[in-house]
């Protein structure tokens, strides 16, 4: 059986990401290629490994939508973009501080921001691009969050976040660079996305689920699933839970 994820860019208006967004892809196929194109002397024996391509299953790349060279500031912490706009920094990312990441850290939230949303319970896992560090551009700069949540329950935007490591004044990512894994698993065997694009439904979803921390923190999934039960089923997006 196969059940269908949707998939959409958050552009807070920079109606230019829906065009340059690459597409997730599935990480089995792309490492394949990655490995092709680094003229690996064959394909590593782990590819071959059935338990490894069993781990892959379900598991899509997240890239990069823009280039963006970001210099960090250390006293005091700061971030600051070398050719996007205050409005863009705005919306796309934030520094968090020692409340975050403990005394004498910080860390940064930033792109891309994008939903996934299922009218079926399925669970979507974040996981750092930790199988080719060479073309990562956040390895060894930012220590990645990883998180799960269930998609059909919740719909928030997710994007990379993660403490900036100490001795880190600069991080370079280029357009379609690997930048995370997420990764998927419901009852059905198969994971089939479709790209959908903004409107006013699924903004109002998202807002509410991401808004309703604003009120109260540190809501167990659990009670924050039932408390986003009504809206989310009055929208149509929990048909079939």
């Amino acid at each position: 059986m196969m059940t269908e994820v949707k998939w959409c860019v958050v552009t807070y208006g920079h109606l230019g990401l829906e065009s340059t967004q690459p597409e997730p892809e599935p990480l089995f196929n792309y490492l394949k290629e990655q490995y092709k194109k680094l003229n690996y002397d064959g394909l590593p024996r782990h590819l071959k490994c059935y338990a490894f391509m069993d781990y892959c299953k379900n598991s899509f790349v997240i890239k990069s939508p823009v280039d963006v060279i970001i210099t960090v500031g250390r006293n005091p912490p700061s971030l600051k973009l070398d050719r996007l706009d205050q409005d863009f920094y705005d919306n796309f990312f934030m520094l968090r501080d020692e409340d975050y990441f403990g005394k004498n850290k910080f860390g940064i939230t930033t792109m891309p921001k994008l939903l996934f949303f299922s009218d079926k319970s399925v669970k979507m896992e974040s996981i750092p691009f930790y199988f080719l560090p060479e073309i990562n551009p956040i390895h060894n700069k930012i220590a990645f969050v990883s998180g799960v949540y269930d998609i059909g329950k919740w719909i928030r935007p997710i994007d990379v976040s993660g403490e900036i490591i100490s001795g880190v004044t600069e991080i370079k990512i280029k357009h379609n660079d690997p930048l995370f894994v997420v990764r998927f698993s419901s009852r059905d065997q198969e994971i089939k996305l479709k790209r959908v694009y903004e409107d006013e439904k699924i903004l109002r979803a998202m807002r509410t689920c991401t808004d309703v921390k604003r009120y109260k923190t540190f809501i167990p999934l659990n009670k924050l699933y039932d408390s986003l039960d009504g809206l989310l089923r009055n929208l149509g997006f929990k048909k079939d839970i």
